[in-house]
């Protein structure tokens, strides 16, 4: 390779990282056309309480003519209710006497659920009931997620594509008391409704009954997995008032903007060490360094990233650590047989063979470390999981790929 074509492609890397820069962390509300808005994906990232603006929304519990335990047992059904809905965890519901306040990020974009919507959804009483025609009544409920006795065996969701039509299904296993009452009062049939499913009193969805089991057709993912839900996990039993709404800044006063500076700082501080350590090639730990970033932000904000908190911005810090410290390991290695006097490409290729089983063997155990954390997901856990995962993957494509590739791209450089 040619000098020139070294400086070319150093020069188009950087302005696609610069482009996507802009893309990633600059805009923000700007309107184009009838297509709507445009949100940097730095800005769709859900971020938890302690680091980004809340909402918290209070109720008063009607406590009239309430079994006993039932009360009690509000506040754990509705954090189960944000953990399998919305994959929140860690977040504050508190019950104290009968008043329970709830706390949610606030939204990123109105293209998401809103926060108002999350809170509605899981502090409704959620009751679910069977019946076999759409005439609403008590004495018709067949089956139902409240009571002594458990009608439902299992719950899954599925999907279904006919046409132009895509379906949401919710796969209802029943117990044998359930098979028992459906096989008495439901029509069983795959290509009708059998029975219908009434949400809070209300007949909303129909449902085919077959092979012992019932499937409910739904029209969104939100509402098959909010009606797998509290279908899984029961009725709250009682119904809740709101008394309250309100927005609340983080309860690290700009941490938003704190953390985002430590971070710069610490991708500096990097990259600074790199470029005096290696030179040339510590330029090529830099593009890795900075890509990985990007993709980290872009990834988190359009794909998934359930709560950036505190925690995760910690395993963030261990990422940018665990790419930065194999990155000087690798190039390290590379300045060595240079230093002995091998010639750069024999240099290249033998520091990143030599370097090739100690960076796996990091990368892998810090990805099980990460998985093992996500799925075992708390406030603390999933959070710090996700940037484990995240940064593993990305230092496995850079460590042990990427770093060799753009080292050779500006080979001719450090001639």
């Amino acid at each position: 390779m040619t000098k020139q074509l070294s400086v070319t492609l150093l020069s188009i890397l950087l302005v696609l990282i610069v482009l996507f820069g802009v893309f990633t962390f600059l805009p923000d509300n700007i309107s184009y056309g009838d297509y709507g808005v445009f949100h940097a994906p730095a800005n769709l990232i859900q971020k938890g309480p302690d680091i980004g603006p809340s909402v918290t929304a209070t109720y008063s519990v009607d406590t009239t003519d309430l079994e006993e335990g039932v009360l009690e047992n509000v506040d754990n059904i509705v954090t189960t209710r944000l953990n399998k809905m919305f994959n929140y965890y860690g977040l504050p519901v508190v019950l104290e006497g009968n008043k329970l306040s709830v706390t949610v990020p606030q939204t990123a974009n109105e293209e998401k659920t809103d926060a108002k919507t999350i809170i509605e959804t899981v502090v409704a009483e959620g009751k679910i009931e069977f019946l076999p025609s759409q005439e609403y009544s008590e004495s018709n409920v067949v089956l139902s997620n409240y009571g002594e006795t458990k009608y439902f065996s299992n719950v899954s969701t599925s999907n279904y594509v006919n046409g132009a039509n895509k379906y949401y299904i919710v796969n209802v296993s029943l117990t044998s008391e359930g098979k028992e009452l459906a096989s008495e009062k439901f029509t069983a049939s795959t290509t009708s409704w059998g029975a219908y499913c009434a949400v809070d009193g209300i007949v909303t969805y129909g449902a085919v009954y077959s092979n012992d089991t019932l499937q409910i057709y739904t029209s969104s993912k939100e509402q098959a997995v909010a009606l797998a839900t509290y279908i899984n996990y029961g009725s709250l039993q009682t119904t809740l008032t709101e008394t309250g709404y309100e927005n609340v800044d983080s309860s690290i006063p700009s941490a938003s903007l704190i953390f985002g500076i430590a971070t710069l700082v610490l991708i500096v501080a990097v990259a600074l060490a790199l470029l005096i350590k290696y030179g040339v090639n510590g330029v090529a730990g830099i593009l890795s360094i900075l890509i990985s970033a990007l993709v980290f932000t872009i990834f988190s904000g359009l794909v998934y990233f359930s709560v950036f908190n505190l925690y995760a911005w910690i395993g963030v810090v261990l990422g940018l650590a665990l790419i930065s410290s194999l990155t000087f390991y690798s190039l390290g290695k590379v300045k060595y047989y240079q230093l002995a006097g091998n010639g750069n490409k024999y240099a290249r290729k033998t520091g990143f063979n030599s370097s090739l089983i100690r960076t796996l063997i990091v990368n892998l155990c810090v990805l099980v470390v990460g998985i093992i954390l996500w799925v075992i997901p708390t406030g603390v856990t999933l959070g710090l999981g996700n940037s484990l995962v995240y940064s593993a993957v990305l230092s496995m494509i850079f460590t042990l790929g990427l770093n060799r590739v753009f080292v050779s791209m500006l080979a001719p450089l450090s001639k």
